[in-house]
């Protein structure tokens, strides 16, 4: 597949099939296996505060959007209008300089099964503008890949501190308290994947995108044909600082909670949360996207390109909105005329 832009068959564009698992040619429907790179790399890795992912080495086209200051990617000789995360068409090349994940887990579902699942959650937004409707008829939607950090870790919360217990004496019926020390260690196993770019929310991402290590597969720049790939912009060490940060709170929140089904009051208490035995994840996964602005804000549609799952926020329509209070109010007053011309009657 190396320099191969268009299929050397009939010359027709050439697309990553999800369902063939291979790079097909709707023309002449020829299809051709996905070549992997032989590279010494481990796709499930262990946490290091020096590393640093590899650059791409392969023939890219790389994209700068003006707009949410975002950078992409696509195969060679392929050429990109509009930024995948944002929508805007204000978008500009620039010299190659992408990071290649470990591994990826390749589309599953067709652009068409993912325009359906699109057009099955607009239809449950009724409010929703009429535009958004038709982007769905017309299947307006990206197919992208999104880099993450798919990151397994151990979270040990180590606390001391003293708390109270209260007791009735039962032949005075007094009430007095005990004090006790209470020193242990709390743990729990975290699973959290981290979109390794800032223009992509993380909260969309988990909620799509459960990553099963059996389906990541070597990453090969071919899985590329005919889709985006979001370039990198998080690096590991701030997202393993955002989720220590997080799970700080979270650990003594754990500590707290049990403290207190055991004890009646937690006098002093002292937390140290730390993260241990970090194992990750660099890859990309499989996302289709679609972009709405509506009065001023930015409002997205994200597909899991794994199974269809489907998450996002809708604006709501301001006319239908007036429409629907109207149609309300008109209610209420029908049936209030209704019932007064009722009891007139009596």
């Amino acid at each position: 597949m190396k320099n191969m832009q268009n299929c050397p068959n009939c010359g027709g564009d050439l697309s990553f099939n999800p369902h063939k698992q291979a790079i097909w040619c709707e023309h002449c429907e020829s299809s051709f296996p996905i070549e992997v790179k032989p590279r010494n790399v481990k796709i499930t890795r262990k946490y290091s505060v020096d590393y640093m992912p590899e650059m791409e080495q392969t023939d890219i086209n790389q994209y700068y959007c003006n707009s949410c200051m975002s950078t992409h990617v696509v195969i060679n000789g392929k050429i990109s209008t509009r930024c995948p995360g944002c929508g805007s068409k204000n978008v500009v090349s620039q010299a190659p300089n992408s990071y290649a994940p470990d591994g990826i887990i390749p589309f599953a579902i067709s652009k068409e099964e993912a325009v359906a699942c699109f057009d099955k959650w607009i239809k449950r937004r009724k409010l929703a503008p009429n535009d958004l409707f038709i982007m769905a008829k017309q299947g307006k939607i990206s197919n992208v890949y999104v880099p993450v950090y798919n990151i397994n870790a151990t979270n040990v919360c180590f606390y001391n501190g003293t708390v109270k217990k209260v007791h009735i004496d039962k032949d005075t019926n007094t009430v007095f308290s005990t004090v006790h020390m209470v020193k242990d260690v709390e743990t729990s196993q975290i699973h959290k994947t981290m979109c390794a770019n800032s223009t992509i929310s993380d909260d969309y991402v988990n909620a799509i995108i459960d990553v099963d290590v059996n389906k990541i597969v070597p990453y090969s720049s071919s899985y590329l044909f005919g889709y985006t790939a979001v370039n990198t912009n998080e690096t590991l060490q701030s997202q393993v600082d955002n989720l220590r940060s997080f799970y700080k709170s979270f650990g003594e929140s754990a500590v707290r909670s049990k403290l207190r089904n055991k004890y009646d009051e937690i006098v002093n208490l002292n937390c140290d949360s730390r993260l241990e035995n970090i194992i990750f994840n660099y890859l990309y996964v499989p996302v289709y996207m679609n972009h709405y602005t509506y009065k001023g804000k930015d409002y997205h549609c994200y597909i899991s390109g794994i199974n269809g799952k489907t998450t996002g926020k809708s604006p709501k329509s301001v006319g239908k909105v007036l429409a629907t209070v109207g149609g309300v109010l008109a209610a209420i007053g029908i049936i209030g005329f209704v019932i007064a011309k009722f009891l007139l009657k009596f």
